[in-house]
């Protein structure tokens, strides 16, 4: 058969760009041309019909060596495509339009040429991934491929042409569906890897957490089996003349009629922190059981939960509610927010009321920000943020709280914690008079300054004081008709409570409290619940 390309190796050149190809057709008219073709691709296993088992090449060869066709070149160790390959295919562009006999369209094949070399630039950088650089050499041999078969494109065109043509798309072909399947297996190799860190992490924080729970198992096993220790009577040491707490903030512990063991005590900044993590994780909790459909827990309810969810176990659980109590008792009387969750768990308070706690302490701080800024109009935002830290660390002076209480209450309650402030300065003077030494801070306080963190106090208590003589009487008519004083009412409770509070409504009006309160009708309504309802609702209890 006649060949159609008067130099057999620009066809070569740009087939050796086909690690893949395994079949081809071609006309070959003598010896070396066959030569040529095996000693170029030696990845062919059927060559015009014909496969190839094992071939012999004799021209320009040291020895004879046996072939054995290997399986071609896997995508994933990367395509070739040089400099040759495209004068190759320019070489057949050039070929198939003097068979067609037309002109070349040089201008649009420069073009053609200037962009797949541009894309190639980029496709070939190191940033590139290989599956990508891959698929763009790909597309590139297709294009240029592309460009010679337009020109073969007509009824006369010569059949060997097309069946060569043919078999190079054929290939590309099947190098873009292996390197689909070698992205896919890639990415299923580094999503396994994934997932067995991931098994590995779990599996390590599993043997942490058993080892953590076997320590706190025999910890427990030794103070079961521990003897008592022999109980030595002795006189207790005598009391430091202190400042008695005020009567009215003195909180009930005793929840419904549950005990709790004996426990050590956490200092108050543990006892204050595990007190700020119950009421953010409380919140979480509310929100999630509404979604679910579920009744809010009251806060002594909650803080059993909260605790079970660190220790796990009922015993360790039991001990740590009763360090909570013991810690509250030992520091309500010295810290506001302290006596403030004690409260909320005897159901003296309702859980919004923290809420207020914090409003309260950033308006000091803003009000004092203020009066400093009038102070010293030179001074930076970060000088005066400073400002503010030291003297929340240490003493403030008459003219700075007495602006705050000023700007924060009406005359009737300035006069009222003008008085409480005076009296603990005055106290305060008396001790260090006492004493006899006068550090820094005490002759600040002799001058009418005081502790910011007293005055914090102070007006904390206030706060509180205030809040329990507000729903003081809504307290003790619920305490009447919850029966089992665990903070919750069902809907018989509630309408008693609603009878006894002399609220005037009517079976609609109730029903319409109910379906706010208790949407889902779990029959159970919580102290606090109830506060949120009837905080703006004035009335008087059934005497």
């Amino acid at each position: 058969m006649h060949n159609d390309f008067a130099d057999i190796r620009s066809v070569v050149d740009v087939l050796e760009t086909l690690p893949l190809l395994e079949t081809l057709e071609i006309n070959l008219s003598v010896k070396e041309e066959v030569a040529l073709v095996l000693s170029s691709l030696p990845g062919l296993k059927v060559l015009n019909g014909q496969r190839m088992t094992c071939v012999t090449v004799g021209v320009d060869e040291e020895s004879e060596s046996e072939c054995s066709f290997k399986e071609s070149i896997e995508v994933r160790e990367g395509l070739r495509l040089r400099a040759q390959d495209l004068e190759g295919v320019i070489r057949i562009y050039e070929s198939v339009c003097e068979h067609k006999k037309c002109e070349k369209d040089e201008e649009q094949l420069n073009q053609k040429l200037a962009r797949i070399a541009a894309v190639l630039k980029e496709a070939l950088s190191d940033e590139v991934s290989l599956c990508l650089r891959n698929a763009t050499i790909l597309k590139a041999k297709g294009e240029l491929l592309g460009m010679a078969f337009e020109k073969l494109s007509g009824e006369s065109s010569d059949a060997e042409l097309w069946r060569a043509v043919k078999a190079e798309y054929e290939a590309v072909i099947r190098d873009c569906l292996r390197n689909m399947e070698c992205h896919k297996l890639k990415e299923s190799e580094a999503r396994i890897k994934e997932l067995t860190d991931t098994i590995k992490d779990l599996e390590e924080e599993i043997r942490t957490v058993n080892d953590e729970k076997d320590k706190l198992q025999r910890k427990l096993d030794q103070k079961q089996h521990a003897k008592p220790e022999p109980h030595i009577k002795c006189e207790p040491a005598p009391k430091p003349a202190t400042e008695s707490p005020p009567q009215d903030l003195k909180p009930h512990f005793v929840i419904g009629s549950k005990s709790y063991p004996t426990a050590k005590f956490m200092s108050l900044k543990q006892l204050k922190d595990m007190i700020a993590d119950i009421y953010q994780q409380k919140t979480r909790y509310d929100e999630k059981a509404a979604e679910n459909r579920q009744s809010r827990e009251t806060m002594e309810q909650y803080m059993h939960t909260y605790l079970n969810q660190i220790y796990g176990l009922k015993s360790l659980t039991i001990e740590g509610v009763g360090g909570i109590m013991k810690g509250i008792k030992k520091y309500w009387a010295i810290d506001s927010e302290v006596a403030l969750f004690g409260k909320i768990l005897s159901n003296e308070c309702d859980e919004d009321f923290r809420f207020v706690f914090t409003e309260v302490k950033i308006a000091m701080e803003n009000i004092l920000k203020e009066k400093l800024k009038n102070r010293y109009r030179l001074k930076t935002e970060t000088e005066l943020n400073r400002m503010v830290h030291e003297i929340q660390q240490g003493t403030i002076s008459r003219s700075y709280w007495s602006a705050i209480i000023t700007k924060m209450y009406n005359e009737e309650h300035s006069e009222i914690l003008n008085k409480k402030i005076r009296e603990k300065v005055e106290l305060d003077k008396r001790l260090i008079k006492t004493s006899g030494r006068k550090s820094s801070s005490e002759r600040s306080k002799a001058n009418s300054d005081i502790l910011y963190s007293d005055l914090q106090k102070i007006i904390l208590d206030f706060q509180l004081t205030t809040h329990e003589s507000y729903i003081q009487k809504f307290t003790r008519v619920f305490k009447e008709v919850d029966g089992d004083r665990n903070g919750i009412v069902d809907e018989a409770e509630f309408r008693q409570l609603i009878a006894k509070m002399r609220i005037p409504t009517n079976e609609e009006n109730i029903q319409t409290l109910l379906q706010t309160i208790d949407p889902y009708d779990n029959q159970k309504i919580s102290y606090s619940e109830c506060i949120s309802l009837f905080s703006s609702v004035r009335c008087e209890d059934k005497e």
